[in-house]
C-alpha cells in the first residue's frame, strides 16, 4: 500500500507547478522529501495524472514501471554551482 494517496500527490504537484516556488519549499509545506516531490512532478509532466496512481489501479493508460523511464525527465533544470573566483594573490607552483 502506498503511503500517499493519489489526490495528495496531485495536490502537491499542482502546488509546485502553480506557485513557482522551489521543490524544497513546496515539499516542506506538504511534509514530504523534496526528491520524492521532484519524481512526482517529473512523472506528471511526462505521463499526466495517471502516472501518480498506485500500480494495479485501472487507468486506461500504461504506467511506467522502471526508474529509468522517470530518470529521463529533462523539463526540470537546476542551477549549477559556480566555482569560487581565483584569487590574484595565489601564484602557481613551480
Amino acid at each position: 500500500m502506498s503511503k500517499y494517496s493519489d489526490q495528495f500527490k496531485l495536490t502537491a504537484v499542482q502546488a509546485y507547478l502553480e506557485d513557482g516556488k522551489g521543490f524544497r519549499t513546496v515539499a516542506q509545506r506538504f511534509a514530504v522529501d523534496f526528491s520524492l516531490l521532484r519524481r512526482w512532478v517529473c512523472a506528471f509532466q511526462k505521463h499526466g495524472q495517471f502516472s501518480l496512481r498506485k500500480p494495479g489501479q485501472a487507468s486506461g493508460t500504461v504506467r511506467p514501471t522502471s526508474a529509468q523511464s522517470l530518470s529521463t525527465c529533462t523539463s526540470i533544470s537546476f542551477p549549477r554551482a559556480r566555482p569560487p573566483p581565483i584569487s590574484a594573490s595565489v601564484s602557481p607552483r613551480r
